[in-house]
């Protein structure tokens, strides 16, 4: 195996992107999803949604329970999402209630989405859009704008996205939407770091981390910070990057979120590494394996071990003259049977 080749096809994705675990929230009219919902208390949820489903005849309540099921499973069986959303769509059809209709529209929207078919989601959303236009229904609007704007951004069209996130984010404050406010900054603060405005991208990062204090909203506070630690660690501000990070942490601990604590213990690690404290950055990248272990999270894993396969390149770069052959071929064999995991 070529070192160097390993070494580059790693050190582009070492620390985790909370950016992306954000982007990817939206929310239908009638729930919103937490993103630090484990997959176990989602499958509850949707238990308890085809319990009601069953004592509830052909009217406007079965179409709320059915999209809100078609919702819950777009993560993780879109095909199911779908069969789901057409079921609400057809009996919405039946009782011409557009409210229905959107609401399916968008439902079906996002499915395509997780699916990769974006052209599809945009014409879904497009749907769905007008039939809250027809309602005046600005609470479905501005989530529609969301999810529209999600859309253009993974089609990389990142200044229609941000037209989109605007427009939505002008919608939830003219209704106060607290919750719609605070996901619009952030948002908003993904798309200045798109754009290298790191200025603009920690202004609203920090109106968001306000918006969460005041929801009381630790998960979402959790992240906030974690996208701000990015920022400082993109910059090279470690102690400020550590210093959100350790609150992103505690916070995590405190709310179990083992998910995001794991992602967070390793861009600690990540820290330490960059600043040399070798011992410090291995502990942390062990801690994040370890809950990586638990929680079954294979994405996870591949990251740390790719981290922990750089560092061991990095201590053999940085000490070259001074090991003696056994740990020089030591160091670069561990390197290379960790960067092999990931």
């Amino acid at each position: 195996m070529n070192k160097k080749s390993t070494l580059g096809r790693i050190s582009n994705k070492i620390v985790f992107l909370y950016f992306f675990i954000i982007i990817g929230i939206s929310f239908s009219a009638e729930n919103e999803n937490n993103i630090s919902t484990s997959v176990s208390s989602s499958k509850s949820v949707i238990d308890s949604l085809y319990k009601e489903l069953n004592k509830n005849p052909d009217d406007t309540n079965r179409i709320l329970l059915l999209n809100d099921i078609a919702w819950q499973l777009v993560p993780t069986d879109y095909d199911k999402s779908m069969m789901y959303s057409d079921s609400a769509l057809i009996l919405s059809d039946k009782l011409n209630w557009a409210r229905g209709k959107a609401e399916s529209y968008n439902n079906i929207g996002e499915a395509f989405r997780y699916k990769g078919k974006i052209k599809d989601a945009l014409e879904y959303h497009e749907k769905a859009l007008n039939y809250f236009k027809i309602i005046n229904n600005k609470e479905g609007i501005a989530k529609t704008f969301d999810h529209l704007g999600t859309t253009f951004y993974y089609l990389s069209d990142f200044t229609k996205a941000f037209e989109y996130y605007s427009k939505s984010l002008s919608i939830c404050e003219s209704i106060n939407d607290k919750k719609g406010i605070m996901n619009n900054m952030t948002y908003i603060g993904i798309l200045f770091y798109r754009f290298k405005d790191y200025n603009k991208s920690l202004e609203y990062y920090n109106k968001a981390i306000k918006m969460s204090e005041e929801l009381k909203d630790s998960s979402n506070l959790a992240l906030q910070l974690g996208n701000v630690g990015l920022i400082y660690l993109k910059l090279n501000q470690y102690n400020d990057a550590l210093k959100y990070f350790e609150k992103t942490s505690q916070i995590t601990q405190r709310t179990y979120d083992k998910y995001n604590l794991a992602i967070t213990l390793g861009n600690i690690g990540y820290v330490y590494s960059k600043e040399n404290k070798y011992s410090d950055a291995l502990q942390y990248f062990h801690n994040s394996i370890k809950i990586a272990k638990e929680i079954k999270s294979e994405y996870t894993l591949a990251h740390q071990y790719g981290n922990i396969g750089e560092l061991k390149f990095q201590i053999y770069n940085d000490n070259i003259r001074n090991l003696t052959n056994f740990n020089k071929k030591k160091l670069l064999r561990e390197a290379i049977q960790n960067l092999n995991k990931s």
